[in-house]
């Protein structure tokens, strides 16, 4: 929910804060004639203006109201409130701040119900179709004559040229080739039906016009290839041999092995029939429920997501564009994936408050409780089994582990606590750091590629890298300043936030120095250049920017190094703890192994918040 508070100051209030804003400004004020800080207001305001003193006492005045609400209202932003200064002058200021709060939530009706689970039913089809993969796995690659058909296996080598050069990229030799497959651009596999051992021959082609490397996309090449062996895909016999390498417990012949792949089938059914009657369970109890979510929440929740998405992509030196051209997505369907797994950590907590809090018949909350623990740990179980199965090991399998454990103990309510505290903590602990990570995409985009150079009556638009120190450039309203120097000409608001972070305008007059990177807000300004670009602000803060992150990159690869070491250590020592303290202390293994399952909890590092 939102609440708006509205602001005016005026009077003595008002000149109190200008005063002690002089007062500090002054400190630093150089006037000819004067000693430094020793300036009369009168002076300093001839020569400066009132602007800056504005200004001061504007921000040390939202401060101080700002922290008075919250502490008064009692109130707690989830996200960061909004400024909007709506008039500051000599006479008064005006502004307001909206707060963003926790939202409201109305429970509707959530027991009784209409929604059945799907029956489950395995067609002898599927069985067949299963069977089918199995003995693919099995299949040998066998030398055959003749040509090249579909489905067979070509071994080649083959050089791509790009106007009789040859291109980055577009040779290999030794490649083994599925016909079918699709892997390579269109047209080349089935240039390659039909060639015979030993043939050597040109294809024509044309990469997509929507091709990942742009220097190749649409460009017509051709590529020289050579078959040096044919190979045949031979699907083993189902007899004793292949059962033997089979090696599958209880099967050695055809009917034993379709069994076992129908029970198979339909355990991944009845476990996608559960998880689809779970999703339509929290789906009509959602529709009667109302909660009053404002979108400065979703969009902040969603863009520290994305953000978060696209930092590991870099992290392995992916370039986004790239990953989106490669994987057909885009940046939408990312976030819009994003949005469905922050509800369904709010709809997750809503029903284990439900069943914790509510004095519903203990079956009930107990089925709350457990559809509650389902919705929050999917995605982790899902990953954790996944990263297991790769021989990877971190703290998504300490949370599972603990979580099941809660069941075995009984613990519910604990466990439930704890995990979606794991699950929001992930949330508030990248959302802390949205803010910044923001400023420094923000940052990104600061400089001016072109500048507006001013020589003697005319104005020419110039790239900003040629302009050298002296030089005279007008800054028109809505232009980013492209270079530092002094204004010689005009008054401006200029936004500096992207620099300094302060959501303030300056007030910039004649003498007063602008950094390359701040936006004019409003008026016409001419700057005398102090810098040329290489030398200027906007060039050293993203020299910065990129070493910065570069170092960022390799202590993240060297902490994912090191932590699946420091996680199988956590479950050495809490297996040891389990087994082996009831045998050398009075406790009993229940005891024994409630301590294992929390010495489990909290060596997560993103549960030590």
């Amino acid at each position: 929910m939102k609440k708006i508070v509205n602001y005016k100051v005026s009077g003595e209030e008002w000149t109190k804060a200008k005063d002690e804003a002089f007062a500090k400004i002054v400190k630093k004020a150089k006037v000819d004639g004067f000693r430094q800080g020793k300036v009369p207001r009168s002076v300093f305001e001839k020569k400066y203006g009132t602007g800056d003193i504005i200004s001061e006492a504007m921000e040390k005045i939202v401060d101080a109201k700002y922290g008075e609400t919250i502490v008064k209202e009692k109130l707690i932003p989830v996200v960061e409130p909004k400024l909007e200064i709506e008039k500051a002058n000599d006479d008064e200021l005006e502004f307001k701040i909206t707060f963003i709060l926790d939202p409201e939530v109305k429970l509707g009706e959530y027991k009784g119900l209409k929604v059945k689970k799907e029956k489950v039913k395995v067609t002898k089809e599927e069985v067949e179709h299963e069977v089918g993969h199995i003995l693919d796995r099995y299949a040998e690659l066998v030398s055959k004559d003749g040509a090249v058909e579909e489905g067979d296996t070509a071994i080649i080598d083959f050089k791509g040229f790009k106007d009789n050069e040859a291109f980055d990229g577009g040779s290999a030799e030794g490649y083994s080739l599925e016909i079918g497959s699709h892997s390579f651009i269109p047209g080349f596999e089935e240039g390659v039906v039909g060639m015979k051992k030993e043939e050597n021959k040109d294809i024509e082609l044309s990469f997509p016009e929507d091709y990942m490397a742009k220097d190749l996309a649409g460009q017509k090449v051709v590529f020289n290839v050579t078959v040096h062996d044919i190979k045949k895909r031979v699907i083993p016999e189902l007899d004793e041999e292949f059962f033997k390498d089979l090696d599958m417990e209880g099967v050695t012949n055809k009917e034993e092995l379709n069994k076992v792949v129908e029970e198979e089938i339909k355990t991944q059914k009845e476990h996608d029939a559960e998880n689809k009657y779970i999703d339509d369970l929290l789906e009509a109890a959602s529709k009667n429920m109302t909660i009053d979510l404002d979108e400065e929440i979703v969009d902040a929740e969603v863009e520290r997501m994305y953000k978060e998405f696209t930092n590991r992509l870099k992290m392995q030196g992916i370039d986004e564009e790239l990953y989106f051209a490669y994987a057909k997505v885009t940046k939408e369907k990312v976030k819009e994936d994003n949005y469905k797994i922050f509800y369904q950590i709010l709809v997750g907590g809503i029903l284990g408050l439900i069943g914790c809090i509510t004095k519903l018949p203990y079956h009930l909350n107990l089925i709350l409780i457990i559809i509650s623990y389902i919705v929050l740990v999917y995605s982790t179980f899902i990953t954790a089994i996944k990263q297991l199965s790769k021989k990877i090991i971190n703290e998504n399998l300490l949370i599972v582990i603990s979580t099941i454990g809660a069941f075995v103990l009984g613990e519910l309510h604990e466990r439930l606590m704890v995990i979606f505290l794991y699950e929001l903590g992930k949330a508030l602990e990248k959302l802390a750091v949205n803010r910044s990570r923001k400023s420094v995409s923000e940052l990104m985009n600061i400089k001016e590629e072109n500048s507006n150079l001013k020589e003697e009556d005319t104005i020419k638009v110039v790239p900003t890298e040629t302009i050298k120190v002296g030089d005279i450039i007008v800054v028109k309203e809505g232009e980013k300043v492209p270079l530092d120097g002094i204004i010689i000409e005009g008054n401006a608001m200029l936004d500096t936030s992207a620099l300094t972070g302060e959501s303030e305008l300056l007030n910039a007059t004649i003498g007063s120095e602008v950094l390359s990177g701040s936006i004019n807000k409003s008026g016409l300004i001419e700057v005398k250049v102090t810098s040329v670009y290489k030398n200027s602000t906007v060039s050293r803060i993203l020299s910065l920017v990129e070493t910065a992150t570069e170092r960022k990159t390799k202590t993240e690869t060297v902490v994912s190094k090191y932590a699946p070491v420091y996680t199988l250590s956590v479950l050495i020592v809490a297996i040891l703890v389990g087994a082996l303290l009831p045998l050398i202390t009075n406790l009993t293994y229940t005891e024994s192994i409630y301590k294992a399952l929390t010495i489990i909890v909290v060596s997560c590092p993103c549960h030590n918040v």
